[in-house]
């Protein structure tokens, strides 16, 4: 028989220990070493002993699916006084056979008395302390992502030793200012118990049945149905932080439980019947009802407790002045300071407390990325929550190495799979086991794709304000359009559409990892505005201005030309008047744009067209500025994009034949009475409409170099405020 569990209640029913060469007596001594070694062991991890006993006597089938519960302290169901267990050598053989006892029978265990003293007299073998260890590639996706200025939060349901240790293994860190429990204060219990007599009173249904030992008279409760003792066989992992400070009892069964009567050895107590009203199954009712030998025996039921019920008399809490209770969060945020918005570790976690400290985050600005188990249905609500969640499935529980954890049924979806399908059915991301996928490339390819979204949305938004500009402000200008109706149709859904797409494919920044991400300001102010305005506005408005300048001397020569050729009329600004005697045949004042919309509508077509193939060429100079938004030009060319490149050819292309059509194939305007002219550009225009472009890319490079700088402030100060966790508490 091999018997494993907490180790006061294994030593109890040993009487040898195994020291490598031989058995040998258990002397107090020993087992004040085995509590201690056991005490210590389990703040931090989970720590379980073992023992063994030959035997040679079946249990029958009637008693093969029951169990036997024992009390906290069940060292008297064991040996009738407390002082005889200096006399454990009265126990103690030398021989194998010896081991045996008087057992050496062939009859099967029938009755509850067997079924107990068959796991009397074990030899105690050893202990085992097991912690969780982290993979290698989280710890490693960890260190990247605090370089990428991406706080990775560990929630963990365990307490606070635990939860440091394991989180020290990931590499988070874990000194002051680091974890904050999220678990309330409890009543405050009786100082001289460890535990309160509300927390560790159980109450049993009626059909309790007790067991009581002949030679001592001393009875222990016992419970037939092995089903229903689910809640009892919970692992300390499964069983952490329930409501109460301890683990439940099954006082929340609602299933009756049978009970096993046998000759003159089982006795059916209603709770009435106990001296006082008392439960016979509870521990510590009264503060006076344990002995100082008794208080770390306790330990048993605490073993996955939180710090503020643990059995040893120090101080396990984060010394720093941070909230405890999610209730607090809030207050503290905003009375004290933001120390709980930069922390790594929380502990004492249910899924409602986790949701609420995502909300709380969400609140103030952070944008919450949740990676949980597939396989918990609790962790639903949690992935609604955040902005963004990937499931995980998990390393489910493996009972025999041999064999895998379950088995797949043939021709349809498992009841596991299943499950897991819609646990994660809120989630970006479902991740199977065996799926080779690096979390850490997601990230960096979301960002990139976000970064180069971003940077096309602007240029496509910027573009649309500056056309819409140089058609108001040609107005202003006493000017007429710059476009017509068919050129800003070009403009808005070839030529705007076209190179904003382009910009999207640009390749991935190497550093893009690196750069910390800012968050956006909750209050627009005047500084910011002026900010957003040398950005952009500063970007395209020389280019508005030099358009209209050249549009407005295009217009002028062709006036000058007019005139030549009528030797009739003169210039107004940019508008054809009438010069000298005329009749009313020649009366330009009552024609469209004083001609120019009827008579010389053939040169304002003309310089419509040259205006927008300038519009163009800005549109691809500007551009250039927005495909390495944190690098300038002679860092990085704009080669790189090959789509990019590509799609200026194409729109190039695209234009002259646009414009070549226009203009040749139709004849626009008739002159009138008027001897129509022929147009032409003359060397200086040609050289303002060559220079203009390259002038608007070399102001926006220096714009760009100049929020590049601009931004690297910023990237310094994000990551100061990104490792800063003094609060107003701290002690520097």
């Amino acid at each position: 028989m091999l018997t494993q569990g907490t180790a006061d209640i294994v030593l109890d029913s040993c009487v040898d220990y195994w020291n490598g060469k031989d058995l040998t007596p258990i002397s107090p001594s020993d087992r004040k070493k085995i509590i201690d070694f056991y005490q210590r062991n389990s703040l931090t991890a989970y720590c379980t002993a073992f023992a063994y006993k030959p035997i040679t006597r079946n249990i029958s089938p009637s008693l093969a699916q029951t169990y036997l519960e024992l009390p906290a302290d069940s060292r008297q169901l064991y040996a009738p006084h407390s002082q005889l267990w200096a006399d454990a050598p009265a126990l103690h053989f030398h021989s194998t056979d010896s081991l045996l006892f008087n057992e050496v029978t062939d009859d099967d265990v029938t009755d509850v008395d067997g079924y107990f003293d068959l796991q009397c007299n074990q030899v105690f073998i050893g202990m085992v302390t097991m912690q969780y260890q982290a993979q290698s590639d989280m710890v490693e996706l960890i260190e990247r992502l605090e370089r990428a200025c991406i706080r990775f939060v560990h929630f963990s349901k365990e307490n606070e030793l635990r939860s440091r240790v394991f989180s020290e293994k990931m590499g988070l860190e874990s000194g002051w200012n680091c974890h904050i429990s999220l678990m309330s204060q409890p009543p405050q219990s009786k100082p001289s118990s460890p535990l309160s007599s509300q927390t560790l009173s159980r109450e049993r249904p009626n059909t309790a049945t007790q067991l009581t030992r002949p030679d001592t008279g001393d009875a222990f409760p016992y419970s037939g149905n092995i089903t229903s003792s689910k809640a009892l066989s919970m692992s300390a992992p499964g069983a952490i932080n329930l409501e109460q400070g301890t683990v439940k009892f099954d006082n929340e069964i609602k299933k009756n439980r049978h009970s096993i009567t046998t000759q003159n050895t089982l006795k059916h107590l209603e709770r009435n019947s106990i001296p006082g009203g008392r439960s016979t199954d509870s521990v510590l009712e009264d503060e006076g009802t344990e002995s100082p030998g008794d208080a770390c025996r306790s330990l048993s039921c605490l073993t996955d407790s939180t710090d503020h019920s643990a059995p040893l008399h120090f101080d396990m809490s984060n010394r720093a002045k941070l909230p405890r209770g999610i209730e607090n969060i809030r207050p503290h945020i905003e009375q004290v300071d933001n120390v709980p918005l930069l922390v790594s570790l929380f502990t004492d976690c249910t899924p409602r407390s986790v949701q609420r400290m995502i909300q709380i985050m969400q609140d103030y600005g952070e944008v919450v990325c949740v990676m949980g188990s597939a396989a918990n249905c609790l962790n639903m609500e949690i992935f609604m929550q955040a902005d963004a969640s990937v499931a995980v499935e998990p390393l489910y529980p493996v009972l025999c190495q041999k064999l895998p954890p379950y088995r797949l049924p043939q021709g349809c979806i498992g009841p596991i799979d299943l499950a897991r399908a819609l646990n994660s059915l809120p989630c970006s991301l479902s991740m199977a086991r065996e799926t080779d996928v690096s979390l850490f490339t997601l990230i960096t390819m979301s960002r990139h794709f976000t970064a180069c979204l971003w940077n096309c949305t602007q240029f496509w938004i910027c573009s649309a304000c500056f056309i819409s500009l140089l058609q108001v402000f040609s107005l202003y200008a006493f000017l007429p359009l710059v476009l017509n109706t068919g050129g800003a149709m070009w403009c808005s859904a070839a030529s705007v559409p076209l190179l904003a797409t382009s910009l999207a494919f640009t390749p991935a920044d190497r550093h893009v990892m690196q750069r910390a991400a800012t968050r956006p300001p909750l209050e627009f102010t005047a500084k910011m505005a002026l900010f957003v305005f040398w950005c952009y506005a500063c970007k395209f408005l020389p280019s508005v201005i030099s358009i209209l300048v050249l549009y407005g001397f295009t217009l002028r020569s062709f006036c000058e030309q007019i005139s030549v050729a009528t030797n009739s009329t003169g210039c107004w600004l940019v508008y054809p008047i009438n010069t000298g005697n005329y009749s009313i045949d020649h009366d330009l004042t009552l024609h469209s744009w004083h001609g120019w919309g009827d008579l010389f509508y053939e040169g304002f077509y003309l310089a419509q067209h040259i205006t927008l193939a300038l519009v163009t060429l800005h549109l691809i100079a500007i551009s250039i500025s927005f495909i390495h938004r944190h690098s300038s030009l002679w860092r990085r060319g704009f080669w790189a994009n090959k789509v990019w490149c590509v799609a200026v050819v194409v729109l190039v292309i695209l234009q002259s034949i646009f414009s070549g059509t226009m203009l040749s194939n139709q004849s626009y305007g008739s002159c009138g009475a008027w001897p129509c002219p022929e147009y032409h550009l003359e060397w200086p225009l040609l050289v303002g409409y060559a220079v203009s472009p390259i002038l608007a890319l070399i102001l926006n490079e220096l714009i760009k170099y100049q929020e590049i700088e601009v931004d690297e402030r910023n990237q310094r100060r994000a990551r100061l405020d990104f490792g800063t966790k003094l609060g107003m508490n701290s002690p520097f």
